[in-house]
């Protein structure tokens, strides 16, 4: 084989531009979209079976819905990451972390990085700045 020869590397190979435009586009237009119908069907599927695990007394202490949510009272929303993209003023600011939206009203005021660090991240996917401070 050509390409397995000593000290030459084979060439990329060659990649349509418009092709490749049209495959980000579309990642983007699903990451946009949030999850199909088939996805909320299987975490509903998942959640009747027992799978999701019970919230932490502390969380429960800190936001009342959750005992409302583990005792099977309510469900919980779906959010489309074009709805997340929406809260991102100081009365209501969500933001993702691995998937999961969050309500970072409860953390105004009290978050060691200060009310800047989380309002300038509000509405978007903060999971890699996240991790940076290893959370």
């Amino acid at each position: 084989r050509p390409e397995a020869r000593m000290g030459e590397v084979g060439g990329e190979p060659w990649r349509d531009p418009k092709e490749e435009t049209i495959r980000s586009l579309r990642k983007e237009l699903r990451r946009l979209q949030g999850p199909s119908e088939e996805d909320i069907a299987a975490a509903k599927a998942a959640k009747g079976a027992g799978v999701a695990a019970a919230p932490k007394a502390s969380e429960e202490s800190r936001y009342p819905k959750l005992a409302d949510l583990a005792a099977g009272r309510g469900e919980l929303p779906f959010f489309t990451r074009a709805e997340v993209a929406k809260h991102t003023g100081p009365s209501e600011p969500y933001m993702v972390l691995h998937n999961k939206v969050y309500d970072l009203t409860p953390l105004l005021g009290a978050h060691p990085g200060g009310d800047e660090m989380l309002l300038t991240r509000a509405g978007t996917d903060a999971t890699g700045e996240f991790e940076v401070f290893e959370h």
